[in-house]
């Protein structure tokens, strides 16, 4: 697990190596082992490593082919690199290392661009071809790693985080209005765009190549022709299941030091437990967050599981932390701008998980692939709903309105309200509806003054594209499917990246390897989600081995309670944002104020609004210096919409062969 950066001027401008070196101070946190430099003409690549693989100065990067043709800095881990290796042995290529970064060079001598397609496992990685002046941004299938990337003309500048484009000096950012307002509804900012203007993320398996003509795009895998299983009963399923889990866990095992596992109450990361347990992975250890609140906390449940199995086990109570003091930190590293409920809790187990281990493993994924969430459930009871007389509809929304926030998670309150205001809209937007904070209407009152500009309120686009990508399918697989590239791969897979990655910690998720994935889309519905019960097929097929109280336990999942915290510890931290935001032109101060007081007083659950708020205010402070983004501001018309293609691209997105 690394950092990667570099800068390609295609007029032959020297780099400058100074900018190339702030770029990977920037990165620092990422590889903390050894860290290199490579420069030639218009052509600079600079690398940070953290030593998983081979930690000889063999692995040192920037690597090259040996006739220093191919360059390449790589940050992830190829999990099926030997079987390629032996593949490419046959065929005379030789090694000078026993790295997976080797593998991708010689690789790439010997298919090509076909070499993508053949690669399983978590990377971003940036090649460059001397041979033929080209560039080329490579991204996992499900943007495990993260890659960006600004492009001015004949000028590609990218890096493993935005922060690592800022210090190149090469730009100057600008806040992109249409991806605040995607933040306000998600709280994360739907890909390929960022919340900087002109600045860009290398879209999950997608590969883009830079020459001096221009650029091109190629999506080099896809889920969109997975097919059902054929006629298997639900005994064949369940052993699939159980086969496949296996032999994810077996992979992501690929490592020259030792792994411990991020642990919570929930069936994943208790199956990846499991499978450790049946491999004998010597000395295990394990790591878990708790709270005090009850409702969100998990850690009573880990230590029953921690005393049957004899595991070891690290718990960090996130109360006792300093919350205030490690805010910035953490939104430092989240410099995407993302305000997930999980983002404290998944920093405090990171934090404990890096003092004790390089890697770790997460059981992240499979409630996307396998309809872990309530949500499901949620669109399955929409149509018995929508036969009640309206009349009786708009009564249980008004009543929902009115009840008092209880605080908990996935409080009735909250269910109630969510259920009965996105049972009235379209079954695709009524599913998009559980994923959203800001309302259309808030944002209306929030943003006012700037309509008509480059901001849009209706935020559903981002969702609605990638519902459309499965056409074809039924709605449930559409949905997971929307869930898995949107809630997974660019809000869960980027918080999860940069906040380990700030502790230097490698953390792999064995849910998110291609061929699980596959497997997963073939598993019918109904066996997913029967009767009530999420993850039917997973809970099942592990209840034997965990015990049946475990493997059919409520998902509780990893939110903090942030409610609470902001009328607690983050509360003056919450009280200067809310009063920063309302003296700034940009947002309408008095609604922010109205909503932050019904808050306090309890009238109103705005927890996660306030969040949002407390979010992208202090990430504005850290990364935009003197409001200069909100003086910038893209005129209108200007920012693409989600999954457009950049300004001045010319080239038609290639499909996968």
């Amino acid at each position: 697990m690394c950092g990667i950066c570099g800068i390609v001027d295609f007029t032959g401008a020297p780099v400058s190596p100074d900018s190339l070196e702030a770029m990977c101070q920037a990165l620092a946190h990422r590889g903390p082992d050894d860290h290199g430099l490579w420069t030639q003409g218009g052509v600079g690549l600079g690398h940070r490593r953290l030593s998983i693989l081979d930690l000889s100065p063999a692995g040192h990067q920037p690597m090259s082919s040996q006739d220093g043709g191919v360059w390449v800095v790589y940050n992830g881990e190829v999990y099926n690199f030997r079987e390629l290796r032996a593949q490419l042995e046959t065929k005379g290529h030789r090694f000078g290392s026993h790295t997976d970064t080797e593998v991708i060079i010689n690789g790439y001598l010997e298919w090509g661009q076909e070499l993508w397609q053949r690669l399983d496992g978590m990377f971003a990685l940036a090649l460059w071809d001397g041979r033929q002046r080209a560039l080329h941004l490579v991204r996992d299938p499900f943007g495990i790693k993260p890659l960006f990337y600004h492009q001015q003309g004949q000028l590609v500048v990218f890096a493993s985080e935005l922060k690592g484009i800022l210090a190149s000096g090469l730009y100057e950012p600008r806040l992109n209005p249409r991806s605040l307002s995607n933040f306000l509804t998600y709280f994360y900012t739907p890909g390929p765009a960022t919340i900087l203007e002109d600045c860009w993320l290398v879209p999950p398996a997608q590969a883009l190549r830079f020459n001096a003509q221009g650029s091109s795009q190629r999506r080099y895998w896809s889920l969109a022709q997975a097919r059902p299983l054929g006629a298997v009963s639900e005994e064949e399923v369940l052993e699939r299941v159980r086969q496949e889990c296996r032999l994810a866990v077996d992979k992501s095992l690929v490592s020259d030091v030792p792994i411990g596992l991020l642990l919570s109450a929930g069936i994943d990361s208790n199956i990846i437990l499991q499978e450790l347990l049946s491999a004998a992975y010597p000395d295990i250890q394990t790591f878990t967050v708790g709270f005090t609140e009850d409702s969100y906390d998990e850690s009573a449940t880990v230590k029953r599981v921690v005393a049957a199995t004899g595991v070891r086990n690290v718990t960090a109570l996130a109360e006792e932390q300093d919350l205030p003091g490690i805010f910035d930190h953490m939104t430092r590293h989240l410099d995407s701008l993302n305000a997930n409920p999980a983002n404290l809790g998944t920093y405090f187990i990171v934090q404990n998980a890096a003092r004790h281990v390089k890697v770790a493993l997460s059981g992240s994924g499979n409630d996307e692939i396998f309809a872990g969430y309530s949500t499901y459930l949620a669109d399955r009871l929409r149509t018995p709903y929508r036969l009640l007389p309206p009349p009786l509809r708009w009564l249980i929304r008004g009543l929902a309105q009115r009840w008092r926030p209880s605080g908990k998670k996935y409080g009735y309150d909250y269910l109630a309200r969510k259920f009965s205001e996105g049972a009235e809209l379209p079954p695709e937007k009524s599913h998009y509806w559980w994923r959203t904070i800001f309302t259309d209407q808030q944002k209306e009152q929030a943003i006012q003054g700037y309509q008509g500009s480059a901001f849009e309120v209706d935020s559903f686009a981002p969702y609605e594209e990638r519902f459309r990508e499965m056409d074809g399918h039924g709605f449930a697989e559409r949905s997971m499917y929307a869930d898995l590239l949107m809630f997974n791969n660019e809000n869960g897979n980027m918080m999860l990246d940069n906040l380990s990655m700030a502790f230097s910690l490698e953390v792999r998720p064995p849910f998110l390897t291609k061929r699980f994935v596959e497997f997963a889309f073939q598993v019918p519905f109904g066996l997913k989600l029967k009767g009530t019960k999420t993850k039917y097929c997973l809970r099942k097929a592990y209840e034997n081995q965990m015990g049946h109280e475990l493997a059919w336990a409520k998902k509780q999942g990893l939110l903090s309670p942030v409610g609470q915290m902001v009328r607690g510890q983050l509360r003056e931290m919450s009280q200067e944002a809310i009063s920063q935001a309302a003296r700034l032109p940009f947002f309408n101060g008095k609604f922010l104020e109205r909503m932050w007081a019904d808050h306090l007083a309890g009238r109103r659950d705005y927890g996660y609004h306030v969040y949002n708020i407390l979010t992208f205010m202090r990430w504005h402070d850290l990364h935009l210096k003197d409001g200069a983004g909100w003086r910038r501001l893209a005129r209108p018309g200007q920012t693409p919409a989600a999954g457009q293609r950049p300004a001045g691209d010319r080239s038609q997105e290639e499909k996968a062969s």
